[in-house]
């Protein structure tokens, strides 16, 4: 019950700040404590934001951990058994402190975000769970699965539109396993159920950046053929293609053909 001090120290390439405060008291109890039951907020992604859980992705991916919490997330593992932890595949023995990754969104105690690489490990379907706590001893978990791949081998899966049926307008979706960065041709081409194509969206306008940003590409689609018309309705089909350059020169390709329903 005595006041205490915080000092900090800061320093840039070319200068240096100092400074101190006295303006509190270390010790004693609130009267009106915060009416806080709930621990952090957390949402999970690996190697970006588009990540949906059951995803494919690449070995050694970086788990990215978004948390927030009215009182604050405790980072410093105060009180026992308080860390915020990491579990692979359910191996509470090897759990890992993520606590060190932490980073809080500028001007703000209540948000902030992990970014941690996940060891290597054998392909095929993992799971992993993460629980933090709030400066209250209020504590959540969150958890996702995944399935690693062989980036060296082009993998495509999920491919589907959204919605479906469509109106007016659709989106075509799919995710892989290739290194964000990676050079690709994405094309989708729409046809009839008697085989005839309709329409085609290639490269240019499926994957401006003409490089996969993520592990889930999104393809809009207006729902008019090559002559800016709508279709009727019905069914029709769809050919997804998808093209990496592997670094020995090999092309590699992934197709798919699904079904979508226009409905006027």
């Amino acid at each position: 019950d005595a006041p205490g001090r915080v000092t900090v120290y800061a320093a840039s390439d070319d200068e240096d700040a100092l400074g101190y405060s006295q303006n509190f008291l270390v010790g004693g109890t609130s009267t009106s404590p915060p009416n806080d039951l709930l621990g952090p907020e957390m949402r999970l992604f690996l190697n970006d934001t588009t990540f949906v859980s059951g995803g494919v992705i690449p070995n050694s991916p970086e788990l990215i951990v978004r948390l927030s919490d009215q009182s604050g997330v405790n980072t410093v593992g105060a009180g026992v058994g308080h860390e915020m932890l990491l579990v692979v595949d359910g191996d509470e023995g090897g759990a890992k402190d993520i606590s060190a990754g932490f980073v809080a969104e500028k001007n703000s105690y209540q948000k902030g975000e992990v970014r941690w690489r996940l060891a290597s490990n054998e392909t095929g379907s993992h799971s992993l769970s993460v629980r933090a706590w709030d400066v209250l001893n209020n504590s959540s978990s969150a958890d996702l699965t995944y399935v690693l791949a062989d980036d060296e081998v082009l993998t495509v899966t999920n491919v589907y539109n959204y919605p479906n049926p469509m109106n007016r307008e659709t989106r075509f979706v799919f995710e892989h396993n290739q290194p964000i960065g990676t050079p690709a041709r994405v094309q989708v081409r729409i046809y009839t159920l008697s085989g005839r194509p309709i329409r085609t969206i290639d490269t240019e306008e499926s994957l401006p950046s003409g490089v996969l940003n993520g592990s889930t590409v999104q393809i809009p689609w207006d729902g008019r053929d090559e002559d800016f018309d709508r279709l009727a309705t019905g069914i029709y089909l769809y050919k997804l293609s998808v093209e990496v350059e592997q670094p020995g020169g090999a092309a590699e390709i992934s197709e798919h053909i699904e079904k979508l329903a226009i409905i006027r």
